[in-house]
């Protein structure tokens, strides 16, 4: 039997009276939490899988997904592709990579909710808005992954695209006024590019010809900028989405009027703030609007002062101030520890 001498008792003692150990009373109300939906441009080879095998939740969502992809026309295996390896990947390309990262989120969604985690607000950007408003409850699973994955076929449909440049997008440490003066500078020669997307008043995203883009990036380098090609081969949120917006509201709206939906109507407990409009909405069938339409067509993500807190609309009273954000991000480089597969990355307000 060990001893312990009176000293070490003292050392205890001292240390069970230390701050950590203090008792504390839990907050009578729970936290507030905002998700922040991500687009593309973050998806790598790998997400997930980690969690594929200890969650069956998780997994059974991959599965119901996979299911609703083959009805709607997919000849490739959603669990496949995420068990790929760097070299056979093919989350970059236009035709899976919405579809999948979609349906990653919301498997991830799903799996937070079995640990009561829950959002009660959510903002997002281009196709991340599809798994967001599928975490506010306007659309169902089989409806997110309609709207993912006829956006995915058709904006890699070239027949259906009028425009004969290939596109690109990138990324550059500039703000608004910065990036507008890149545009100026353009020629003719190179084609059209648009600011697409205001990240933040020092970044700003570039989407058109993908020569356009490229001198762009060529300018940026050339002063020092930051600047970075998306791993995108498509310019979406420019004039090279809109051929593809009339077929695809036709699309969805046949998806849509078959099988189960969400209630048009129906008052929604959790906010969904439009990164597009900055407007807060609980309604099912204006998300389906604002979310499915500016992640389709040309909208692009303009915000005078970008950022989740104005996202989520939290300046607007006392009483709405989120507690946390949860970031919903498919990236390595936001891993927690060393579990690189894990794609949230928790946040305080």
């Amino acid at each position: 039997m060990m001893q312990y001498s009176e000293s070490d008792l003292t050392v205890a003692i001292q240390s069970l009276e230390a701050s950590p150990f203090k008792p504390t009373r839990l907050p009578s109300t729970a936290p507030r939490i905002g998700m922040v939906f991500t687009g593309q441009g973050a998806q790598w080879h790998a997400m997930a899988r980690e969690l594929i095998a200890p969650f069956p939740v998780f997994q059974a969502s991959l599965e119901e997904a996979a299911g609703y992809l083959r009805e709607f026309g997919a000849n490739w295996s959603l669990t496949e592709e995420l068990m790929r390896d760097a070299a056979t990947t093919r989350v970059n390309t236009t035709a899976l990579s919405i579809p999948i990262c979609v349906a990653v989120q919301i498997a991830l969604v799903r799996l937070l909710e079995t640990w009561g985690i829950k959002p009660t607000a959510v903002t997002s950007h281009s196709s991340g808005e599809i798994a967001a408003t599928y975490a506010v409850g306007a659309l169902s699973l089989r409806q997110a992954m309609a709207a993912s994955y006829y956006r995915a076929t058709m904006a890699a449909d070239m027949s259906l695209r009028k425009e004969s440049h290939k596109g690109a997008m990138v990324a550059v440490g500039v703000g608004r006024n910065g990036a507008q003066a890149y545009l100026d500078r353009l020629s003719s020669e190179s084609g059209r590019a648009v600011a697409a997307c205001i990240n933040s008043p020092s970044s700003v995203t570039i989407a058109g010809d993908e020569k356009a883009v490229q001198a762009v990036l060529n300018m940026a380098n050339e002063d020092g900028v930051f600047a970075r090609r998306l791993k995108v081969d498509t310019a979406y949120h420019s004039h090279h989405m809109m051929p593809i917006a009339e077929p695809y509201r036709q699309a969805l709206h046949v998806a849509f009027a078959n099988g189960a939906g969400i209630e048009k109507n129906k008052k929604l407990d959790v906010v969904f703030s439009s990164p597009v409009t900055g407007a807060a909405s609980r309604t099912p069938s204006n998300l389906r609007v604002q979310s499915i339409g500016s992640a389709a067509c040309s909208n692009p993500c303009n915000s005078s002062t970008p950022s989740p807190t104005w996202c989520l609309g939290i300046r607007t009273s006392r009483a709405a101030t989120l507690t946390w954000f949860l970031r919903l991000v498919l990236t390595p480089r936001l891993a927690v520890r060393s579990k690189k597969s894990f794609p949230s990355l928790i946040l305080r307000a």
